[in-house]
């Protein structure tokens, strides 16, 4: 029976390969709107690089659905792979396995442990971006307080490294230090973290389920009525807190602070119940992951040198990383910690969405 399969399944990679365009798959760890922009960066990117890009977003967040779906993808001759991992600590070594040598592979947004093939990261530095998120919480709540965090997953690489930027802009260490010894042991810290006038009480996950979400957020305002400020760490999370805090009446006393740009959030911040939103840039995310793919398929696996100019290349220990820069968005500029009002970027994004 297999080798009966061996002269189909060459058969079958030899036709997909017969127009010469670069076959490019896009992976996102779960189906939100987030994904949903990086999927329209992908497909312009498709158009202006003349490749063929399979843009998947799993209905599990699951590392087993991730890997299903690359085992399909290969078996179907693909030549690049852009992934955004469930768990980085127990995925390099199936990943290192499952992806052929021949495949170029690169992460976004979510990366991989030590030990990793993949050819680079591009994403946001997720601490520089928490420190951000770390002091909008303090610019919020100046005479401290009492704080929970969501977010889906704390085995996701972009979760535990938000956290901790978080945490060390909220005990007032520099972003210098944001990635740093005592950083590090201010996130391990046990329940509830002292930070200065600050107390982190929680950190609520819910596995990408936004109804669970919202069930974490009633149950907290409920369990810890002096709580202050929310905080949400991926884009489903900042919905499910304004639900929360109007659902309890308690929109005007609570300080909400998050990530990115679901019109929900979007809208809280004109209405005044979101503090403020640090914004990434998925659109940039999709499209560059199909050009650093496209340029890796053409020149046997070298990264491209024409990046943007909003996108910093850093060498670390474990490979390149290309940092997309996030933004601060604001109602108005209060002088604060701002990059962009929230009605210009509202406008930018529909524009990009199509």
């Amino acid at each position: 029976m297999v080798g009966a399969m061996i002269p189909l399944m060459v058969s079958l990679y030899v036709r997909l390969h017969q127009n010469n365009k670069p076959k490019i798959a896009v992976i996102t760890n779960c189906a939100v709107d987030f994904w949903t922009i990086a999927g329209k960066g992908a497909k312009a990117a498709a158009k202006d690089f003349n490749a063929d890009v399979d843009f998947r977003m799993p209905a599990l967040m699951t590392a087993a659905e991730q890997h299903r779906i690359i085992e399909d993808l290969v078996a179907r001759g693909i030549q690049g792979i852009a992934i955004s991992v469930v768990d980085s600590a127990n995925q390099t070594s199936v990943l290192n396995r499952i992806i052929p040598e021949r495949v170029h592979f690169i992460t976004q947004d979510g990366d991989l442990g030590e030990g990793s093939r993949r050819k680079c990261y591009i994403g946001t530095d997720n601490v520089s971006a928490g420190w951000r998120v770390g002091k909008l919480i303090r610019e919020a709540i100046p005479d401290g307080g009492k704080i929970v965090i969501f977010v889906g997953k704390l085995d996701v690489s972009n979760a535990r490294e938000r956290r901790q930027g978080v945490i060390a802009a909220i005990a007032g260490l520099p972003l210098t230090q944001s990635k740093g010894d005592q950083a590090h042991k201010l996130a391990s810290d046990p329940y509830p973290v002292a930070l200065g006038k600050y107390t982190l009480i929680d950190t609520k996950t819910d596995n990408a389920d936004k109804e669970k979400c919202y069930a974490n957020v009633l149950d907290t305002l409920i369990k810890h009525p002096e709580v202050n400020c929310l905080v949400g760490l991926w884009g489903y999370n900042v919905p499910a807190m304004i639900a929360g805090v109007r659902r309890e009446k308690r929109e005007n006393q609570i300080k909400l602070v998050g990530f990115d740009e679901e019109e929900m959030t979007l809208q809280g911040i004109k209405d005044g119940v979101v503090h403020a939103s640090v914004v990434q840039n998925p659109y940039v995310f999709g499209y560059e992951s199909v050009h650093i793919l496209d340029h890796c398929i053409k020149t046997n696996g070298n990264l491209p040198d024409d990046m943007p100019k909003n996108i910093e290349l850093e060498k670390l220990s474990d490979g390149s990383h290309y940092f997309v820069a996030p933004r601060v968005i604001k109602k108005t500029d209060d002088g604060g910690l701002f990059d962009m009002d929230v009605d210009t970027f509202a406008t930018d994004l529909k524009h990009k969405k199509g």
